[in-house]
């Protein structure tokens, strides 16, 4: 219902239409109509929900786990990427009960902090690859700074963290199970030699993960917390898929 404010003005509603008050001006606008939803949207908007409940659960147990930096959008990007993970059973399924996260190839290069982009920060390619046994190798190329280490303006050193775990994100409890960490310091006055660095997962039909966070020392600079680490998805297999 409307009414009349002190200045003389319709405020509220009348019928099916609206009087809005914005600062001395005011306008009338009409109700919007109820939105029809097909069976496609309705389903559309089931997925989602359900994709986006399960990422919330996996992102917080992420982030907690490895202390990962993220910018303040980051959920709403981590939702997207992990929606292309998704698999269904059959193709016309409607429904979420088929439903479940196949793909984690599709994480990779990812930002966790688009802040500072990894692709910004470095300039280095890991090179991953697994035998029948489930042995991991990870070849890590020499690291100077300044070259494959890019830090922001005055800074001097940095710390290179390598994280290799097994995650499910289809189970009702989803938990971190770390496989192997890889810690690098490097600074302007110390260089990295190339590095292999050798893990094994179990067999299950989990994820096996690489994380790689590159955090800066910002002890003499100006630069928020925001600025001072990047993180990305390096490598990712469903293990279940690996023969």
């Amino acid at each position: 219902m409307a009414r009349i404010s002190k200045n003389t003005n319709l405020s509220g509603a009348v019928a099916n239409l609206v009087f809005v008050q914005n600062g001395k001006e005011q306008y009338v606008r009409s109700k919007p109509g109820k939105v029809k939803q097909s069976a496609q949207t309705k389903a559309a908007a089931s997925v989602f929900g359900w994709a986006s409940t399960r990422d919330k659960i996996y992102r917080k147990v992420l982030v907690e786990k490895l202390a990962i930096v993220t910018d303040n959008r980051y959920a709403a990007r981590h939702r997207a990427r992990m929606t292309k993970t998704l698999i269904k059973a059959t193709p016309d399924q409607s429904s979420t009960a088929d439903l479940s996260f196949q793909n984690p190839e599709a994480l990779l290069g990812f930002d966790f902090n688009s802040n500072l982009p990894w692709e910004k920060s470095t300039q280095f390619y890991p090179e991953f690859s697994h035998d029948e046994a489930r042995n991991v190798q990870c070849k890590i190329p020499s690291l100077q700074w300044g070259k494959q280490i890019k830090p922001p303006k005055k800074i001097t050193k940095a710390q290179l963290i390598f994280e290799a775990f097994t995650i499910n994100p289809n189970t009702e409890n989803i938990a971190i199970t770390n496989l192997a960490t890889l810690t690098v310091e490097i600074s302007a006055t110390r260089n990295q030699e190339a590095i292999t660095w050798d893990f094994a997962f179990p067999t299950n039909s989990e994820w096996v993960v690489v994380i790689g966070i590159l955090s800066f020392d910002l002890s003499q600079s100006n630069l928020s917390s925001t600025e001072r680490s990047s993180a990305t998805y390096l490598w990712a297999k469903n293990t279940s898929k690996i023969e």
